[in-house]
């Protein structure tokens, strides 16, 4: 035997859903002894266990001999082993010969696959052989000749043969390959779709599912997902797997002559042909597949009539809304993950563009035209094609301008043709009222919520809402406060906006639109200050996306509005990190409103605080110095504070200590005549982190114990954590170790709460230092990875170049001198721009280990080098570096 040739032994039990619903708890035994009998099999025949997963065996061996003897050897066990519960496993095997490659360590290949199929389609207790094996071994090897069969994801047949062998059950029914079904050979494999397989496969399996439906919209996927679902479960079927497609069947009857056909039922004379179809189905045990069944859901009775009559028939439907009969159960198939969508568009391309190479600006480009293209299959499908013509890049650019897509494939149904034509199709099915909602639907993108849509359209748009979902053209989930949602794939919801500008709905649509997401800022500003905080955070989240078009058509049709709209968001865009985008917004609607609207004042302080927020100290200096003109004007004592409390922030930063004095202590005067705790919260919290970064932590103290108890009193999730993370801090520079962890204890699960990333690396960053305090290093590992991970989506260059600092302590005392000199030197650049000072604590830290990481460096021209390249990375690649002296990239890092 070629040595580069192994025998490939694949094995699982038959039914063991079934059986761990029978058995229960004792099936962990059967379990236990299963995995006895065939290390014990496998270990005597001289095979090596590749792999195990739950009661499935891959195993290789050098001789194909030594796998039948295995194979053989455990089938004899397993018939004589005392089963706890008294019922035996039935093991299914397969054996296939061939040479396997070996990547990262891991077996992969054609024959691995090959092997697989092989053993999926055997009967427990059977050792099935490919002709591989047997004309290894010849007439050595009694043998039953199966003849060829189609395995799942095998472009040819393959021919088959039986283990014959003493004490072996012989006589088995019909393979279950799929020879026993009309299941199309898909022309690719199935890309993705694993999670929804794993969820469809279980239900199939449960006795008490006979009908399940999978909705969607069209081109979701749904034909090419009940193939591959009906391939892997034809197994369980005696008579197979076989699937009626109805796209093209207009009415009842043809329906029923369609199925007669498919299953080769013929006619009996004088007798109805569904009284016929219904009398032999009930014989038979299979799989029958409806696919697209959405028009003819006045057939639903024939379907009912079939599973009443048949007790052994199981129906996967396809549709765009549910069939509505007794047993059914559902499952919605939507988008496809990114990441598997990229895949699927570089698949396609690849057929017409075979030499096509991307790096990783064209792999980006692709992935936000998955995005663009909602990861619906058939639109990628047709996108793909385009890569003939344009690079990634290009076509994204073209998608962007709304590129006339070109037809699909031509053996596509004809209403597959084109994405357009399915939305269509399933529109032009609405009655006048569900058109209307649909065209009103238009302008929210991510969805509304329910409760939102009986605001703007009444209650009984709840009903039609529904009506929509059901018919695929609306996708349904609830948020994560358990409210229900309802949403357009973006496809779909072009083809709105097309048909909303077409009946002349589209500008109502869009003021209704926007004139409900302003209600909601204007709800939710007092609310982010209160008690209720984390559920209008929470809110305010999910609606991001509408409250950003909201903002757009406010900012273009009703600039005074824009200007409040964006005020009431300054609390949730600096407490969910968004200061980018909240400065932008607030500079665009500021340029474009009248200098004398109303809400001017909190605007300026609001741009203010976020310019700080991204360390522009000097941007926010003329903003805040305008907004307190304007609140001394009006005699604003609430915008007064907010406005001096930063201006001292702000003087600190440019060194202007007097200034910054001055402004604290004014804005602490202001917020106590205006009587506005929150405002007293914010003044004495900056002024008391002021004097700790000077050493007067006795001054400090009180301002913030002070913050923290108005902070509990108003129940500001928010406040607390930012508040009770300074204490923490403080407590930790006095060597009070026990108060610091417990007052961050409390800041982390507050800050987890309203689920704010910047507050929770705050936080992070606070109990790092604890941990390190302590010599806790693999504590301190991961509270700086989790702290990482927490602003990979929000920008807070503070809070980073913390991070930064005691990453590069963390890396010293790890002895990687070379990563400690790169972090330090990034913090020291991300330190500059903030143009705050150290937290005192992180500093002597550092200090503690610097002398020793720079005398653990190979040479000085090797530390320099190294701090250098800390001085020019990216804040971005920097955290990543970062995520090394977690202990997440082991070793030093080297310099050239």
């Amino acid at each position: 035997m070629n040595r580069a040739t192994l025998a490939l032994l694949f094995t699982d039990i038959e039914g063991s859903t079934r059986m761990l619903q029978r058995l229960g708890e004792r099936f962990a035994d059967v379990i236990s002894e299963h995995h006895r009998v065939m290390r014990t099999a496998i270990r005597v025949a001289g095979g090596c266990e590749v792999h195990t997963a739950g009661d499935s065996f891959f195993a290789v061996f050098e001789h194909a001999g030594d796998a039948i003897e295995c194979a053989a050897s455990a089938q004899r066990e397993f018939a004589t082993v005392e089963w706890p519960g008294g019922e035996a496993p039935r093991v299914r095997m397969g054996i296939h010969a061939g040479v396997p490659s070996i990547s990262d360590g891991e077996f992969v290949g054609i024959d691995v696959h090959r092997a697989a199929r092989v053993m999926s389609v055997a009967y427990g207790g059977q050792v099935l052989l490919t002709d591989a094996v047997v004309g290894l071994l010849g007439s050595a090897v009694p043998v039953r000749d199966l003849g060829y069969h189609r395995l799942k994801d095998l472009s040819a047949p393959e021919h088959l043969f039986q283990l014959i062998a003493p004490d072996l059950d012989g006589e088995f029914p019909s393979l279950r390959s799929l020879n026993r079904s009309n299941l199309p050979t898909p022309a690719h494999p199935l890309v993705g779709r694993q999670d929804e397989m794993v969820r469809a496969l279980d239900l199939l399996s449960q006795e008490v599912v006979r009908l399940l439906t999978l909705l969607g919209p069209g081109g979701a996927g749904k034909t090419r997902l009940s193939i591959e679902l009906a391939a892997h479960a034809i197994a369980g079927y005696r008579d197979g797997a076989w699937i009626v497609p109805l796209a093209p069947i207009p009415d009842q009857g043809l329906m029923v002559a369609e199925l007669a056909r498919v299953l080769e039922i013929d006619p009996v004379r004088g007798e109805p042909l569904r009284q016929t179809l219904i009398t032999k189905v009930a014989e038979r045990e299979i799989l029958l597949v409806l696919d697209n069944f959405e028009h003819l859901l006045d057939a639903t009775g024939v379907v009912a009539d079939l599973l009443a009559a048949a007790p052994r028939l199981d129906v996967l439907c396809t549709s765009r809304e549910p069939l509505r009969i007794r047993g059914e159960h559902r499952m919605e198939i939507g988008s496809m993950p990114v990441g598997d969508a990229s895949e699927l568009f570089l698949q396609r391309a690849a057929a017409v563009r075979p030499e096509l190479s991307t790096d990783a600006e064209d792999r980006a480009a692709v992935e936000r035209i998955c995005l663009r293209l909602d990861g619906l299959p058939l639109a990628l499908e047709m996108a793909a094609p385009r890569i003939a013509m344009f690079s990634p890049r290009v076509l994204e650019t073209r998608l962007a301008e709304r590129l006339e897509l070109p037809e699909g494939p031509r053996d596509l149904p004809e209403r597959l043709r084109t994405l357009r034509a399915t939305i269509d199709w399933s529109y032009q099915l609405l009655a006048d009222a569900e058109q209307a909602l649909f065209a009103s639907l238009a302008p929210f993108i991510g969805g509304v919520r329910i409760d939102s849509a009986e605001a703007i359209w009444g209650q009984a748009s709840t009903g039609r809402l529904i009506s929509l979902a059901e018919k695929s053209l609306l996708g349904r989930r609830e948020d994560r406060d358990q409210e229900p949602r309802v949403w357009m794939l973006e496809t779909i919801r072009e083809f709105a906006i097309e048909r909303a500008a077409a009946d002349g709905r589209i500008d109502r649509a869009a003021q209704e639109h926007a004139d409900h997401y302003y209600e909601q800022t204007e709800q939710a500003a007092p609310q982010l200050h209160g008690a209720e905080q984390r559920s209008w955070l929470l809110r305010l989240e999910q609606e991001q996306a509408n409250l950003r078009a909201a903002l757009d058509y406010f900012a273009e049709h009703d600039p005074t509005r824009a200007v409040r709209m964006a005020a009431n968001l300054e609390w949730f865009w600096v407490v969910q990190g968004y200061a980018f985008e909240g400065l932008s917004r607030l500079t665009d609607v500021l340029a474009r409103a009248p200098v004398d609207v109303p809400d001017r004042g909190r605007a300026l302080a609001a741009a203010g605080q976020l310019a700080l927020k991204v360390g522009d100290a000097e941007g926010a200096q003329p903003l805040l110095v305008e907004a307190l003109s304007l609140a001394r004007r009006d005699g604003d004592e609430r915008l007064a504070a907010h406005a001096l409390s930063h201006l001292g922030w702000g003087a600190e930063a440019l060194s202007d200590h007097d200034s910054a004095e001055r402004h604290h202590i004014e804005a602490i005067a202001s917020a106590r005549r205006a009587g506005d705790g929150s405002a007293l919260r914010v003044a004495l919290n900056n002024y008391a982190v002021m004097q700790a970064r000077r050493g007067n932590l006795g001054a400090a103290r009180p301002m913030l114990e002070e913050s923290l108890e108005l902070a509990r009193r108003r129940g500001q999730s928010s406040e607390i954590a930012l508040t009770g993370a300074n204490l923490a801090t403080l407590a930790l520079e006095t060597g009070d170790l026990d108060a610091a962890d417990a007052l961050a204890a409390e800041a982390l699960a507050r800050a987890r709460e309203i689920d704010s990333r910047p507050m929770i690396a705050h936080t992070l960053v606070t109990q790092a230092e604890i941990s390190l305090g302590r010599d806790e290093l693999d504590r301190a590992s991961g509270q700086i990875g989790a702290a990482i991970d927490a602003l990979k989506s929000v920008y807070d260059l503070e809070s980073a170049t913390s991070l930064l600092s005691l990453a590069g302590t963390l890396a010293a005392i790890r002895h990687q001198p070379m990563r400690a000199a790169t972090l330090w030197a990034a913090a020291d650049r991300g330190r500059e721009r903030v143009r705050l000072a150290e937290a005192p604590n992180i500093v002597l830290l550092r200090g503690r280990w610097q002398a020793q990481a720079r005398a653990d460096a190979p040479n000085e021209e090797n530390w320099n080098a190294a701090w250098r390249a800390g001085g020019e990375l990216s804040a971005e690649d920097a955290l990543e570096l970062a995520l090394g002296a977690t202990g997440a990239v082991g070793g030093d890092i080297d310099m050239e």
